[in-house]
């Protein structure tokens, strides 16, 4: 019964999140009409103060709107939390799957891409964001599978340190040419070495404590 429902639960946080993708795609479709008639690239055009305003604010529900349905997807605090990344990860890919319908682009995992507005912009190629997406998709399968262990231990101080160092370091790599953006020049390069870094630390220090039951026991 168990399983039974974890499956529909998971078919249904699919289908929110292939939903929202679609959605999110076809917001881009209309703002490239309109302000890229030749094709997205470098450097930004310039929007006015209140649609910028306006894409900050659909930025910011999207993800109130994801946090939600994973709050409500389950009692359980790391099932809430891996039902989070998991709908962020598939919105983030059918995201890029319906932009190639549409649009044919990107032409390549390598293209540049305007990633996230908040709290500055970011930007890289469409295949960093993607390697997170699948990480998470994996995060998610790993705290599925080993959920009971997750609810009767607790992670030491040193592991939160090491996951901030790592996830603060994606995001350095992300937000690393916003001033680039923001003075509307093109971004030549992005820091893969911070990015792998980050990616090494955050993932590999989760897949360490849990495989290797680095864990507190917690007090009953």
């Amino acid at each position: 019964m168990g399983q039974k429902r974890t499956l529909k639960t998971t078919l249904f946080l699919i289908l929110f999140a292939v939903s929202m993708g679609y959605f999110e795609s076809t917001i881009v479709v209309y703002l490239r009409e309109l302000f890229y008639p030749a094709g997205f690239q470098f450097p930004m055009v310039k929007i006015s103060e209140t649609l910028l305003f306006v894409e900050i604010g659909r930025e910011f529900f999207s993800l109130i709107m994801i946090l939600t349905v994973a709050l409500l997807s389950s009692e359980n605090k790391w099932k809430r939390f891996a039902n989070f990344m998991f709908i962020f990860a598939i919105w983030d890919i059918t995201f890029y799957l319906w932009l190639r319908l549409f649009l044919h682009w990107p032409s390549s995992v390598f293209t540049w891409d305007l990633l996230f507005l908040l709290p500055v912009p970011w930007a890289g190629p469409v295949i960093a964001p993607l390697l997170i997406s699948l990480t998470m998709i994996l995060g998610w399968l790993i705290i599925n599978l080993r959920i009971k262990t997750l609810n009767e231990y607790k992670f030491p101080a040193m592991f939160w340190v090491l996951e901030i160092l790592g996830v603060s370091a994606l995001l350095i790599s992300f937000m690393d040419n916003f001033t680039i953006i923001i003075n509307y020049e093109i971004p030549q390069s992005f820091n893969w070495a911070t990015f792998a870094g980050g990616w090494i630390l955050s993932f590999g220090t989760f897949v360490f404590y849990i495989s290797t039951n680095k864990l507190l026991k917690k007090r009953t």
